[in-house]
């Protein structure tokens, strides 16, 4: 990365915007913007966090785990898009061959041992905590 900056070869990319990412799920889809219903869109740009890598894995894995069914006619157009309606029940943690969750767990593992304690601990409180709330658990 450090040669990479140092020669001008560093390319920065932000999330895609919440309209463009819908933009992109749609034409990922091959279907209208008004045929994909608006809770599947908020769901993939939310678990993709704008990332266009993740967008794609998403749209695959609800795809090949039949979250998503796309009803095509005889010359293969997209004619409508049904979704599970079920959809923040679905265990993202089982699409560990992609690179979103692969990244992570790896991120996860590489963690020290005091670190991954306190990220262990810190999700089991509902709400807000502080460093003290935190402290007082691992005792």
């Amino acid at each position: 990365v450090k040669k990479a900056l140092q020669k001008g070869w560093f390319v920065e990319l932000n999330p895609l915007p919440e309209d463009i990412c819908t933009e992109y799920i749609c034409t990922y889809l091959s279907a209208p913007m008004s045929m994909v219903p608006q809770p599947l869109l908020k769901f993939i740009t939310k678990i993709s966090l704008g990332n266009p890598l993740y967008v794609r894995e998403t749209v695959d894995q609800l795809l090949a785990n039949q979250h998503i069914t796309l009803i095509r006619n005889r010359v293969g157009e997209v004619e409508a898009v049904q979704y599970n309606e079920d959809l923040e029940e679905i265990n993202i943690a089982n699409w560990s061959q992609t690179a979103m969750v692969g990244s992570t767990v790896c991120l996860l593992e590489s963690l020290d041992p005091l670190q991954a304690a306190v990220l262990k601990m810190s999700t089991c409180f509902v709400g807000p905590f502080s460093l003290p709330d935190l402290a007082a658990s691992s005792c």
